[in-house]
């Protein structure tokens, strides 16, 4: 497809009727007069984007664009953008007046989705190209990119809390009281023999307490014996009595033991034993506690490095899953690719340090064609901009790709012109 006509009144500040029945047309001026206008028009009405703010001419109530399209078949419809005041009208008609029920959605899918400008892809960022070429062979990686975003967190986590498990059980396994290994004991024996001995003991000082009661009433028997001696002679009967009781108690006394004096047995020894049993039992469950630990951190390391290593191929995964969606769809042109940052061609990157200025634009201008198959048109403003190289390089696309070429050139003239090129043997 290719414009035959454009006919545009009061759009901004542009009155004009060109017919140029498919052929490249060249619009030349002063900066200021109105070229861009030129272009806009036609990209407001086929596209319906970049609409301006202002788009009726001061002084008026409305305004329209009129642009007569004719397809390669040979059929022709007409493209009517109308303004007012109120707002803005499309309408898509045939020659013959018939109109179409969805004009916008019928257009969009006559012109594609990339600019009709070429340069606007090549002056994007190598990750916008990237993101941009992607979205108009609908490879669409928002779903599998969050979903690896999120394996990457998680990863991100899980790394985290391995090198933490790592830390602590290192520190288990590096702390160590002694090279002694405790096993518990039973410490009942020892209690019990503590507890008979303990019980020996109470009984001998019971025995050491009643001897010295019964030596001290000896010893008060011993006086009194003194004093009756002084009255032998009146208490003859009392004195036997009383040897007689101090000869029982002597025998009392040879009862416990003709020694007055009694050694009490140590307990320390048995105590020390004790304490030694409750010291090692208290190692050894300390010793146990650290096998369970160690044991749980090396049970969850083991769970962490396989979810880790699970996450990893995930990941995986979906990298692969990408490269064959990227690797399955039809490029613009061949030689082109997808790179981790942007795009590749030959196996370069896309960008003015790799590759020259006249294949960046020839690439430039080939993936436009490619993704623009039906409208062959281009639209290139700031013409005045690019050195004789570049331009011969655009003119030679267009020409022998059968391209309609609107470009933007800055002359002296203080009027608007056209240059409509007349040895375009390929315009429909």
């Amino acid at each position: 497809m290719k414009i035959i006509e454009l006919i545009s009144e009061n759009f901004k500040r542009l009155n004009a009727h060109v017919v140029m029945d498919g052929k490249s047309v060249t619009i030349e001026g002063k900066n200021g007069v109105g070229k861009s206008t030129f272009i806009d028009a036609i990209w407001v009405a086929l596209t319906g984007k970049e609409t301006p703010g202002k788009p009726i001419k001061d002084g008026q109530d409305s305004a329209k664009i009129s642009v007569k399209v004719k397809s390669d078949d040979g059929s022709v419809f007409i493209v009517e953008k109308k303004f007012s005041t109120s707002g803005a009208t499309l309408t898509v008609k045939t020659p013959e007046g018939a109109k179409f029920s969805s004009p916008q959605k019928f257009l969009d899918e006559k012109i594609g989705k990339i600019s009709f400008d070429p340069f606007e892809f090549v002056h994007k960022q190598p990750r916008e190209q990237k993101k941009f070429l992607m979205e108009l062979l609908n490879l669409d990686f928002e779903g599998i990119d969050s979903e690896k975003k999120s394996l990457l967190h998680n990863k991100e986590k899980l790394s985290k809390e391995y090198i933490n498990i790592k830390t602590e059980l290192d520190k288990f396994l590096s702390e160590k009281d002694d090279n002694e290994v405790y096993e518990e004991k039973n410490i009942d024996d020892a209690l019990k023999k503590f507890e008979t001995l303990n019980s020996d003991i109470s009984k001998i000082e019971r025995l050491e307490i009643a001897f010295h009661r019964v030596r001290k009433d000896i010893e008060e028997r011993a006086d009194y014996l003194e004093t009756l001696k002084v009255k032998r002679k009146l208490l003859d009967n009392e004195i036997r009595e009383g040897s007689e009781l101090l000869d029982k108690s002597m025998n009392d006394i040879k009862e416990f033991g003709k020694n007055p004096s009694f050694e009490l047995p140590e307990l320390s020894n048995i105590q020390e034993e004790i304490n030694h049993i409750n010291e090692n039992n208290r190692r050894f469950e300390i010793q146990k506690e650290n096998r369970k630990s160690v044991e749980n951190l090396r049970k969850k390391l083991d769970e962490v490095t396989r979810d880790g290593r699970e996450t990893s191929e995930a990941i995986k995964k979906i990298e692969m899953e990408k490269v064959e969606m990227m690797s399955s769809v039809k490029m613009p042109i061949d030689g082109l690719s997808f790179g981790e940052d942007g795009l590749l061609f030959d196996g370069l990157p896309f960008e003015e340090e790799q590759l020259s200025t006249a294949k960046l634009i020839e690439t430039g201008i080939k993936i436009s064609m490619a993704l623009n198959p039906a409208l062959r048109i281009m639209r290139i403003k700031d013409g005045s901009l690019l050195d004789s190289e570049t331009f011969e390089i655009i003119k030679s696309a267009a020409k022998n790709n059968d391209y309609q070429l609107f470009i933007e050139r800055v002359s002296d003239s203080s009027e608007i012109g056209f240059i409509i090129e007349e040895d375009d043997e390929n315009a429909n």
